[in-house]
């Protein structure tokens, strides 16, 4: 199992392969400093499926927002774990990164049988990425099921107090915001 927090803690001095390298420690020796073949073939495709190729020699701390959570995720591939957990993991992502990361999650789901489980703020995305959604109202499971099951106009409005249009598109349904609901 990989986690990927919302925050991290910016390890200084470290470059973005050390840091990905770091996802390698579990499989390795305590006595055993540089990285096994094997090691460093999934640390190198961690790098490309992040798209991390050329920040490589980059220090994390001069990474921008996105590229640092890009260089995190990378962390979490190369350990090679069977679940994944991803606390916001589209902060600080533009659009274009944000489809892309998701895009990237969906298909390691796929081709490789990883489970991702993800907090998801932007219902949007979460509706057009998801197999499964688990709504909460005041920290407690409100409702589980799929995107079509679960993000019905009723549902939203008793969740998150907004009258929406749920509205099929070439991606799945969307979520419309109309107005908000006035709680007594």
């Amino acid at each position: 199992m990989a986690i990927l927090p919302q925050q991290q803690t910016i390890p200084s001095g470290l470059t973005v392969y050390q840091l990905v390298s770091l996802g390698r420690t579990p499989y390795q020796s305590w006595w055993q400093w540089e990285l096994a073949t094997q090691d460093r073939q999934k640390v190198e495709e961690s790098l490309v499926q992040t798209q991390l190729e050329d920040f490589r020699d980059r220090p994390v701390t001069e990474l921008s927002g996105g590229e640092r959570q890009r260089a995190f995720l990378a962390l979490a591939l190369a350990q090679n774990p069977k679940i994944l957990l991803l606390d916001e993991p589209t902060t600080y992502l533009d659009i274009n990164y944000q489809l892309q990361l998701l895009e990237l999650l969906k298909r390691l789901n796929q081709e490789q049988n990883l489970t991702i489980i993800t907090v998801l703020h932007d219902i949007n995305l979460a509706a057009r990425y998801s197999d499964r959604l688990a709504l909460l109202k005041q920290g407690s499971l409100y409702t589980v099921g799929t995107p079509t099951d679960v993000l019905i106009p009723q549902t939203i409005a008793s969740v998150f107090g907004v009258e929406v249009a749920v509205i099929e598109t070439p991606v799945g349904i969307q979520i419309c915001p109309l107005t908000s609901v006035s709680f007594n």
